[in-house]
């Protein structure tokens, strides 16, 4: 079954005990079927953690050999999404931060 990266923008739901994050961006790695049931499967597991996705940035298959090169960032996400079939990693940002126009 193909490895799909999905990158979601969420925002901290109402109920969620943070340290005053505005935002995030949500890189899940999703072993699925297609691409619309890695964005369900990740959509699912940001509510889950607490947090309201707002937006899909980015979806598509990725295989190991998408991190041969120098800058292999996420590839330690990837071969543990191989054993737990799902890895969401949270980048938050402050109230006020440039990372929120990102």
């Amino acid at each position: 079954m193909p490895m799909y990266l999905v990158e979601i923008h969420a925002l901290p739901s109402p109920a969620a005990v943070l340290e005053d994050p505005e935002g995030a961006y949500v890189n899940c790695w999703i072993e699925a079927a297609d691409l619309g049931e890695a964005v369900c499967r990740a959509l699912a597991e940001i509510a889950r953690a607490g947090w309201e996705p707002e937006a899909i940035r980015h979806g598509a298959i990725i295989t190991r050999e998408d991190y041969a090169g120098d800058d292999d960032d996420g590839l330690e996400y990837f071969e543990q999404a191989l054993i737990d079939k799902a890895v969401c990693v949270f980048y938050t940002y402050p109230a006020g931060s440039e990372d929120e126009e990102g």
